[in-house]
């Protein structure tokens, strides 16, 4: 299955086509940055993202630097908005993912490799 992932900014669009590779991960292909200033939304720049690829992704994961609370996701340092519900909708995917581009990175942080990581300061764990 393809996925389609992207991380969003004030800045740059970053899109990106993920497939599962084994024994387990993603490979990344047809990896392109847009500036957010050269589309007028959100869904104009991944319109244009997905002219470009041959594949029709089911299913897509979106890393934005906004706020995300409920269905409408409105960007804090550009004047792009949507609702993931009709994200879901307009392009077709079974699942949108949408979630703050802070929590994506620190959630990626439990798969670094050891040797990616640097001590800033010793202590205990609090549970």
């Amino acid at each position: 299955m393809t996925l389609l992932v992207a991380d969003i900014g004030g800045t740059n669009a970053r899109f990106a086509l993920a497939q599962r590779a084994e024994p387990k991960g993603l490979t990344l292909t047809h990896t392109e940055t847009l500036r957010a200033a050269d589309f007028e939304s959100f869904e104009a720049a991944l319109r244009h993202y997905l002219k470009g690829v041959d594949a029709a992704p089911l299913k897509a994961a979106i890393a934005v630097a906004a706020p995300v609370r409920g269905d409408w996701v409105a960007f804090t340092n550009n004047s792009w908005a949507f609702s993931q519900i009709q994200v879901k909708a307009d392009f077709g995917f079974e699942e949108v993912i949408v979630v703050n581009d802070f929590e994506a990175l620190a959630a990626g942080i439990a798969h670094l490799p050891g040797r990616y990581l640097t001590l800033v300061r010793a202590g205990q764990a609090n549970p």
